[in-house]
């Protein structure tokens, strides 16, 4: 059983450890499609060049499109293949802090995407996916209850009760995976002392996800 906090400072942080990064080159190529478009916008409307420009835009659009596919095509498959119940938070476009309006545009395709093949690829697999009430997932302290505040730029969750101090998306995934429990009626997350500390959390690189498949998520941190 996993659980899974997606964010924006990385594509998604699990609660075995693992801190899946960003396709940094999906998202230099969603910047070519951005300038190739931008080009476009300038041309005057039915001339050669922009025709040549709309040819442009095209294979721009379809790259990013393709690129961005075969990660998560790669993710989903990962994920689906080590577990047999996968938790997230119910989300809604509103709740994503993306920064600008076209960030959060394309998050919530990308975000969006990310449910549908997970669902599918749970389904064929007989793997279950369950999803819960995201409200207060990263302000909360997984390991006592108590109420953390912490602002957006804030990377690390320090509970002044008991001490408890990690990265703040590993903290949000141990709350999502005690959502779950509470949902399927299993129990609760035992916190060992040794989890009191900050674990070291295994950085999994959007390219090694693409190239090795299934087996980047082969190292897990805790």
């Amino acid at each position: 059983m996993v659980a899974i906090d997606v964010n924006t400072s990385n594509y998604l942080t699990d609660s075995d450890g693992r801190i899946i990064e960003n396709p940094k080159y999906v998202e230099e190529k969603e910047e070519r499609l951005g300038r190739a478009q931008r080009n476009l916008a300038r041309k005057e409307v039915g001339s050669e060049n922009w025709k040549q420009q709309k040819v442009k835009v095209a294979r721009a659009f379809e790259h990013a499109a393709n690129c961005r596919l075969d990660f998560l095509h790669k993710l989903t498959t990962a994920y689906v293949e080590h577990y047999d119940t996968i938790i997230l938070e119910d989300l809604h476009p509103s709740q994503m802090n993306a920064g600008s309006r076209y960030a959060r545009s394309n998050y919530d395709v990308t975000w969006g995407l990310f449910k549908q093949l997970l669902l599918y690829k749970a389904e064929s697999a007989g793997a279950e996916v369950v999803f819960v009430d995201p409200r207060g997932t990263t302000q909360t302290c997984a390991n006592c209850g108590r109420h953390v505040p912490k602002a957006v730029w804030e990377r690390e969750h320090t509970c002044p009760a008991c001490g408890f101090t990690v990265h703040r998306d590993y903290n949000a995934a141990r709350n999502i995976l005690q959502r779950g429990l509470e949902k399927l009626d299993r129990g609760q997350v035992e916190v060992t002392p040794v989890e009191t500390g900050a674990p070291t959390l295994t950085h999994v690189s959007a390219s090694s996800v693409v190239e090795a498949g299934s087996s980047s998520l082969e190292s897990v941190a805790n």
